[in-house]
């Protein structure tokens, strides 16, 4: 909450609250911002754009379960094959059983991180694609991670246009 009320007055905002017994707090943010130009969104045109993977099999090892979700959803459209997985660990026994196109790794991870997970894969083949998943975006922070042997870095919150790069590449 702290965080967001100073966000709010950096932005010569207001943020007030109210509460109500057994019906729970309401906070309300207001921002004198200007209103943006209205865009239009394509959908015909968006999904043209997005990758035929119905004959893919894509490996996610993510510990969250609601980014879980979101990486689900937005590769819904694509028609692959998603397996996921809550750590590195179960990615790498799922990556030695399995065939899999591409995989993704979250980088901080209980059990094993997506450092190490990356580094055992790699072990087991060099021509899978691997992503990084991550917060984690400074250039110091993708040079270690493409270093380490992902050929992939998409930064979190996970932008589509930047999930679908690397995808692109399996049609």
């Amino acid at each position: 909450m702290s965080i967001c009320k100073n966000l709010v007055n950096l932005m010569q905002g207001n943020i007030t609250v109210s509460s109500e017994l057994k019906l729970g707090v309401e906070f309300t943010v207001t921002l004198p911002l200007e209103r943006a130009e209205t865009t239009i969104y394509n959908e015909q045109a968006f999904r043209s754009e997005l990758p035929n993977l119905s004959n893919k099999r894509i490996l996610l090892a993510e510990d969250n379960q609601i980014n879980q979700m979101v990486f689900q959803a937005m590769l819904e459209a694509t028609k692959a094959e998603l397996v996921i997985t809550n750590d590195g660990q179960q990615a790498v026994d799922l990556f030695q059983n399995g065939q899999f196109d591409i995989v993704f790794l979250d980088i901080q991870m209980s059990v094993m991180d997506g450092i190490e997970a990356c580094q055992l894969i790699r072990r087991i083949s060099k021509d899978v694609p691997l992503v990084s998943l991550t917060a984690n975006v400074s250039s110091q922070d993708i040079k270690k991670y493409l270093a380490v042997g992902f050929d992939y870095h998409i930064g979190k919150p996970i932008d589509l246009e930047a999930l679908f790069m690397p995808l692109k590449t399996l049609v």
